[in-house]
């Protein structure tokens, strides 16, 4: 929410476009007519913009994969139990 707010503000001030390009990094905050604003929106937009493409590309890849997958994961869990040599050998959740 205050991302939208800074953003917002500094979107009036210096333009909808022009505060688009300092958030993700593609035009410098030196030369905008609010230093305070604009810095400070560049600084949040370095800060949320990597995570922003990570999470996306991260959704895709894990999509990507998944529809690839032969096996559903219960079936992986319950084959390596038997390789283990039981039930006893692997708790009921397949974790720890």
């Amino acid at each position: 929410m205050c991302v939208a707010v800074l953003y917002s503000a500094d979107a009036l001030l210096i333009g909808w476009a022009d505060a688009w390009e300092v958030f993700v990094g593609r035009e410098s905050p030196k030369g905008a007519p609010a230093p305070p604003l604009t810095w400070s929106l560049s600084i949040v937009g370095y800060a949320f913009t990597p995570a922003f493409i990570g999470a996306i590309v991260g959704y895709i890849v894990s999509g990507q994969i998944d529809s690839r997958r032969c096996e559903s994961l219960d079936d992986v869990e319950e084959r390596l139990r038997r390789q283990a040599g039981g039930p006893g050998c692997l708790p009921p959740g397949g974790h720890g």
